[in-house]
């Protein structure tokens, strides 16, 4: 048995192509519906990994009654006690595309 790693984009599409006969971890249907909709009938959704599907982390030396929401993020007690970075994994993973208008939303 062949196995691959790549991003979600390039395995979707590996997918679509015949490339791979097998998808596993696709956040749906919020994160890689995008991916998965071109091709969807031609394929079957086989069950669900996950729940929750996405999360944010913060340090643990920030207590977490100081942080409740995104929105805490913006506290000055929080905010002196992180370096202001976020960090991801890809662009094109929901987490980071949702990530982005969460930061603007705030």
């Amino acid at each position: 048995m062949q196995r691959y790693t790549a991003s979600h984009e390039v395995m979707f599409s590996m997918l679509g192509s015949g490339q791979v006969d097998m998808l596993v971890s696709a956040w749906l249907p919020a994160s890689h519906q995008k991916y998965l909709t071109p091709m969807e009938h031609v394929v079957r959704k086989l069950t669900v990994l996950y729940k929750p599907f996405c999360i944010w982390g913060v340090p643990e030396h920030i207590p977490a009654e100081e942080i409740r929401a995104v929105g805490d993020l913006l506290k000055p007690e929080v905010l002196e006690k992180m370096s202001q970075r976020i960090q991801g994994i890809n662009p094109g993973a929901g987490i980071s595309r949702f990530s982005v208008k969460m930061i603007d939303a705030y």
